[in-house]
Parts: structure tokens; sequence; C-alpha cells
């Protein structure tokens, strides 16, 4: 099971104290202020953790997050996510191809046909070893999306790695 990159993917929101839409684990629906966590940035799809804090709400974690460790286990509570696929996420891919015209084309046009939409681009070429690092800045919806789309990625003949 590959792991959406664990420093790149943010929400989407002009509000960072934004209301998401969580379920407990014991089935009751809250609607609370929170936000994602800036060290670990949960995705819909990500096992989480909710953790209370004074005067940012709940923040949410992956429960994979190296900071739990340091954190107040009585104000931390088991969550998951509803189905709500109307709020999108940001995250980064980055792409090692073969430096050749085109390669970014093939890279974008998988991303085209899922239908994720393409926030920025940028990329560095290395002469000495013929290869380029493509950096894509990406919305989606979930985990499973962006997992979806790096392995639909590495399938490009140009690319040499998706992470």
């Amino acid at each position: 099971n590959r792991q959406a990159p664990r420093s790149t993917a943010r929400e989407r929101s002009s509000d960072p104290g934004s209301e998401l839409r969580l379920g407990l684990t014991a089935g009751d629906s809250i609607g609370v202020l929170s936000s994602p966590a800036k060290c670990c940035h949960p995705l819909p799809g990500d096992d989480i953790v909710g953790f209370v804090s004074r005067g940012r709400g709940l923040v949410i974690h992956r429960k994979d997050c190296s900071n739990l460790d340091a954190l107040d286990p009585s104000r931390l509570m088991d969550l998951d996510w509803q189905a709500e696929r109307t709020r999108r996420y940001e995250a980064v891919i980055r792409v090692r191809v073969v430096d050749r015209p085109g390669a970014l084309r093939d890279v974008a046009s998988v991303l085209s046909e899922l239908g994720i939409n393409v926030r920025r681009t940028s990329s560095t070429s290395d002469l000495s070893t013929s290869e380029a690092l493509i950096e894509i800045s990406v919305e989606v919806a979930s985990h499973r999306d962006l997992v979806r789309a790096l392995d639909l990625i590495e399938r490009e003949s140009v690319v040499i790695a998706a992470y």
C-alpha cells in the first residue's frame, strides 16, 4: 500500500480554520473548527486522529505522524473521514523522467485523463544524467486518488520514478 508524500499535501482553503466534516469512530457526526496538521498533512483515506488544542480547535493528524508522541494522549480522539468528495486537497507529486521533449506532456496527460487539476509545475534538468525532476502541484479529493495518479504516472515509459 503506497503512502502519500508525507510533507507535501495540504487542504485547499482560503480559511486555515475552515470546518471539515468528520465522523467519530463511534459513528456520530460532528462539525467543529478544525484544521489539518502542518507536520503530516492528512488526506481523506488516511488513518487519522484528532488533537484537541487550545486555540486552534481540533488539529487532525495522520495516525502515523511522528509528532503524536509529544502530545498529551488524553487530548487525542480517534476520527475517520466522512465521504465528502467536494473538498480538494493540494499535493505535490515529484517525477524523475528521462530528459526529452514531451516528458512533461506525457505526465500531464495522465493527470488530465484522471480529471486531476494541475495548479503549478516546475522542472529542473541534469545534463550529466539526462534526467529531469518535475514537481507538479495537483488537487486531489483523497489519498486514493493520489496513489492512483502515482501508479499510472509510473507506467509511462519516460518515467524513472514518481513519488
